[in-house]
């Protein structure tokens, strides 16, 4: 397998409800190549495109598959392996996790003309999972290297933010590449809007490490995602730690 598991985080943030920490920890030994560390490379999450579309450019991603995932709240639930070919079975050059709440808003009544098959229909940048070529084509189309930067206007005393989602989802409407929203939560869990009744925790026999496994459980699709991202306002919204308690990283 060719994967490469890449993120963005220019800092180590010192927030205690971040996990930064646990996705190294869960990464096991899977190098995570963390992109945005030069100075004044980024500035907000509109920079986000544009610094991996430059990292592929330049050769510093030489794998055909890119785990691409949010740096500071996300965590792996299992192995890369495991998520690779979770991946492969949907049959798509890129898959893009899903999420309940809707971001930016304008997008609802496109996506809710979309067949999902949840209540996870909206897509969220968090996870994106596809192979590398096929990023870089949907990156030229949204001529990433020229996205605008967030900046401040002095004379309207306005600061003005763009991020990287709403470019997501407008070309995902578009599909200059075929793409695929893991509506089941197959791949990705983005918990905002998800509370603990909405999931279990359960263990399972791991037959190839003949050791038990902690797992997460989707109740609404049945599935057990392996990507866990929280998105939003669900850091501190009490679902965080005792998922990670449960996966014993606390």
């Amino acid at each position: 397998m060719s994967a490469q598991i890449v993120t963005i985080s220019s800092y180590h943030p010192p927030e205690f409800y971040y996990a930064y920490d646990y996705l190294f920890q869960t990464a096991g030994d899977n190098e995570i190549l963390v992109l945005g560390q030069e100075n004044g490379e980024f500035t907000g999450l509109s920079d986000k495109p544009r610094i991996l579309y430059n990292a592929i450019k330049d050769g510093k991603i030489k794998e055909k598959i890119i785990c691409f995932i949010d740096a500071w709240d996300v965590i792996l639930a299992s192995s890369l392996e495991e998520i690779i070919e979770k991946y492969k079975s949907f049959n798509c050059p890129i898959v893009i996790g899903a999420e309940k709440n809707c971001f930016p808003a304008n997008f609802k009544k496109e996506y809710d003309k979309l067949p999902s098959t949840s209540s996870f229909k909206y897509l969220n940048s968090g996870v994106i999972i596809g192979e590398t070529d096929a990023i870089m084509e949907v990156l030229e189309v949204m001529d990433a290297p020229n996205l605008p930067r967030d900046y401040y206007n002095p004379q309207t005393g306005t600061n003005y933010h763009f991020n990287d989602q709403a470019y997501y989802m407008d070309l995902f409407l578009r599909q200059p590449v075929t793409m695929k929203l893991d509506y089941n939560c197959e791949i990705a869990q983005n918990m905002q809007g998800v509370t603990m009744d909405d999931i279990s925790l359960s263990v399972r026999l791991d037959k190839e490490w003949n050791q038990i496994r902690p797992e997460i459980r989707n109740n609404e699709t049945k599935f057990f995602p392996l990507i866990l991202h929280w998105n939003g306002s669900s850091k501190s919204d009490g679902t965080r730690e005792p998922i990670l308690k449960h996966l014993n990283l606390i």
